[in-house]
């Protein structure tokens, strides 16, 4: 089976972009924008071992805005949060964190947005266990607003333990990490 490669770069203060060391072959070159800005479509390019390409792309302003607070069961803001939104429709990925109040706000282009949280910190008394919020924006530069609020669960357990080695012993240089999953 054929194994899939990405081959990627960064644009500069001038826009320019370079991508070397690209085997022939064809390819789909996709746009990750800053936020604020909207990805053109993919393009397809064909390239042919020892030539170049050029190949231009031209970002339009994001104009759809995904607004909304984190709270807890007691309606308290929740301020560690980051609110995400990954595009399902098309290539995107936006985030953010919650300020002070919980509140939250992220500039996406239009399509149909998966929007989910974390905690940005490990020591988090909450969670959000619930699947991604959808929200769908029409493809098009006039501004839509959606508001999506989330209510997380106070997660006031802990499990802490030890990981050891066959013998018994403390592993060197070594770390793992564990994870529970409801059965």
């Amino acid at each position: 089976a054929d194994r899939a490669y990405s081959y990627g770069g960064q644009s500069d203060s001038q826009g320019t972009y370079y991508i070397y060391g690209v085997p022939a072959g064809v390819y789909k070159a996709e746009v990750y924008p800053s936020p604020g800005y909207s990805a053109p479509a993919p393009a397809d390019i064909t390239l042919v071992s020892g030539q170049g390409v050029t190949q231009n792309f031209v970002l339009t302003k994001a104009s759809k805005a995904i607004k909304g607070k984190v709270t807890g069961p007691d309606g308290k803001p929740i301020t560690d949060a980051r609110i995400f939104a990954s595009r399902k429709d098309a290539s995107g990925y936006f985030d953010t964190v919650a300020d002070s109040s919980g509140v939250y706000a992220l500039t996406v282009s239009g399509g149909i947005w998966d929007v989910n949280i974390y905690s940005q910190s490990s020591s988090a008394n909450w969670v959000y266990n619930q699947p991604p919020k959808s929200v769908t924006f029409v493809q098009d530069t006039n501004y839509e607003e959606r508001v999506v609020d989330f209510s997380v669960t106070i997660a006031g357990a802990k499990v802490t333990g030890k990981l050891l080695n066959p013998d018994g012993s403390v592993p060197s240089n070594s770390v793992a990490n564990i994870s529970f999953q409801t059965s």
